[in-house]
């Protein structure tokens, strides 16, 4: 039955939770473990070799995450934020189902506020995603996961400035951070953008920090020097439209 779940499909997938329902969830953790090893070591392989190991690992995770979430999620968070810097389109795809499996686990647990948070800010900075693809499935997976932040001004800004077919991302990040909670949590994960080696996340970070700053009585001194600096350095990036979502994002920050 875990072997079931390596399907891509996602009719296979639930059929295949509900068989695993019946398997102990130690086993379940084990063999868990297991896949985030090869999803590790997939890195190490021949590009013909590991894009099937990475989204057969993916999909595996996210069917057995459900059984053990408290277990998995702290260990799986990091590796999933590295994910969507992946070169291949279909992989930062993964990435992003995976993440919105692990929003949706960690609602209500009080233990994985932090990774429920950081999942939020991860698919909140996707969706600049060069790829068509990945970014409607990034705001198809938002559009998912929204009742899980279980904020009336965040559902409010989903409804102001996404329609079916496109949205506008500069005011909708304005509104979406006035309703987020945990700010050091989406702080750290923008400025870990900022690094990426991918330019649509570092201009991504660069309109998350300037609307996190507009919130800047949150924030302490420290934080939001840290901010600026990040952004004064984006300015000086070698991708021209990375440095004008810095300079629109710091106009009137000193």
């Amino acid at each position: 039955m875990l072997e079931v779940c390596e399907d891509h499909l996602e009719e296979t997938r639930i059929l295949a939770v509900q068989g695993l329902k019946a398997v102990p969830v130690s086993e379940i953790f084990k063999h868990a473990v297991v896949e985030m090893a090869e999803l590790s070591g997939a890195l190490c392989l021949p590009k013909v070799q590991w894009k099937p190991v990475i989204l057969r690992s993916i999909t595996c995770l996210r069917t057995v995450l459900q059984f053990c979430p408290d277990k998995l999620i702290p260990r799986l968070f990091p590796k999933a934020k590295e994910g969507l810097a992946h070169e291949d389109p279909e992989i930062r795809k993964a990435y992003v189902l995976l993440l919105g499996t692990m929003l949706k686990m960690s609602s209500g647990k009080r233990g994985l506020r932090k990774q429920l948070h950081g999942s939020l800010a991860c698919l909140l900075l996707q969706l600049l995603d060069p790829s068509p693809m990945v970014a409607q499935v990034c705001q198809q997976t938002l559009r998912k996961c929204v009742l899980a932040v279980e904020s009336y001004t965040f559902s409010k800004a989903f409804k102001n400035h996404f329609s079916e077919d496109t949205y506008v991302y500069t005011p909708f990040i304005r509104d979406a951070t006035t309703a987020l909670r945990e700010t050091s949590v989406y702080r750290d994960v923008a400025l870990d953008f900022t690094k990426s080696p991918q330019p649509n996340q570092r201009a991504s970070a660069a309109v998350f920090m300037g609307a996190l700053l507009e919130r800047i009585g949150v924030f302490s001194f420290f934080t939001a020097r840290k901010l600026k600096k990040a952004l004064s350095h984006l300015l000086s990036d070698p991708d021209r439209e990375v440095q004008k979502a810095a300079e629109q994002a710091k106009a009137g920050f000193p």
